[in-house]
């Protein structure tokens, strides 16, 4: 029994101390960069909208029980020149954006990114058939809508990670 602890324990503290020194690595693309705890996997991702295709880029790492997403889109120049109310495409945003997950928003509030008006979103919803948590911050920067999403299995949300992501993003 004494060799199993002997065993177990170093083996614990090896992978304690690997989790704590995860190597973050720092994304950075057209103006945007954001801190991820690992190589994210990059793919190109257009959506349609009334004012015409968003092209747009989506970075995303799983991490087994967390996944981290920074995606943007950008609109046609039609889309400044129709006067539309930032924070009307941030709500339509944020609701598309928890629809995906079947999600109910526990809160909600208005936040910038430098002078970018945003909305921070956080609930729980269900993915792949697991109940998760999620908070994701959404910023509209002129013609180009970012989102940066942190989703957990329920129960699973590493707060400090969270935190670090998200408020790592930056939009010049």
């Amino acid at each position: 029994m004494k060799k199993l602890v002997a065993l177990v324990f170093p083996i614990a503290v090896v992978l304690a101390c690997s989790s704590l020194t995860q190597k973050w690595e720092t994304v950075s693309e057209n103006g945007i960069t954001i801190d991820m705890p690992g190589k994210p996997t990059k793919q190109a991702q257009d959506v349609p909208s009334p004012a015409g295709k968003a092209t747009g880029q989506m970075f995303t790492l799983d991490k087994g029980s967390e996944a981290y997403i920074l995606a943007y889109h950008d609109f046609p120049e039609s889309i400044s020149k129709a006067n539309i109310d930032p924070q009307t495409l941030l709500k339509g945003a944020s609701s598309g954006a928890v629809q995906n997950i079947d999600g109910k928003v526990t809160s909600e509030r208005d936040i910038t990114n430098g002078s970018y008006p945003g909305k921070e979103i956080v609930g729980s919803g269900s993915k792949d058939g697991k109940d998760i948590e999620f908070t994701i911050r959404l910023y509209w920067a002129k013609t180009r809508l970012v989102q940066a999403l942190y989703l957990a299995e329920k129960g699973k949300t590493n707060q400090s990670n969270a935190t670090k992501f998200l408020d790592s993003l930056k939009i010049s």
